[in-house]
């Protein structure tokens, strides 16, 4: 795909303006997606539209980002592994030792006000 393709593909996020669902709503759960009996035939329950322009939406948002900033931005809900790359608005950061929510430690790079320089998760890149 060409540059000018993605920036075309990824400038329009799939259903931005139309209907969605979240799988929530449906039943269904992130962890664990369809069920076995969305495809069994004869099971009379297909994919829902607009749960599918939920989940489209989500991942060209993501991808949009990514293709946008080259780098992600730092979210607080996302763990990163040692050494993984964040955008904020004042720069490039790189993380020191894993860190966010799962691991009890989702510090904002911005924010982080460590007791000393080796205690600091990120570090200016």
């Amino acid at each position: 795909m060409a540059d000018s393709e993605a920036k075309q593909i990824l400038g329009n996020l799939w259903a931005e303006n139309g209907d969605r669902e979240e799988p929530e709503d449906l039943g269904l759960t992130r962890t664990t997606g369809w069920p076995v009996a969305y495809e069994q035939i004869g099971a009379g329950k297909e994919p829902e539209r607009t749960l599918f322009n939920q989940l489209l939406r989500e991942l060209t948002g993501w991808a949009s980002d990514g293709y946008r900033e080259g780098v992600r931005l730092w979210d607080g809900d996302a763990n990163y592994a040692q050494h993984a790359f964040v955008q904020t608005a004042e720069g490039l950061y790189v993380a020191n030792r894993a860190s966010g929510p799962a691991l009890g430690n989702a510090v904002n790079p911005l924010t982080e006000t460590p007791q000393s320089e080796s205690q600091r998760i990120w570090r200016k890149y």
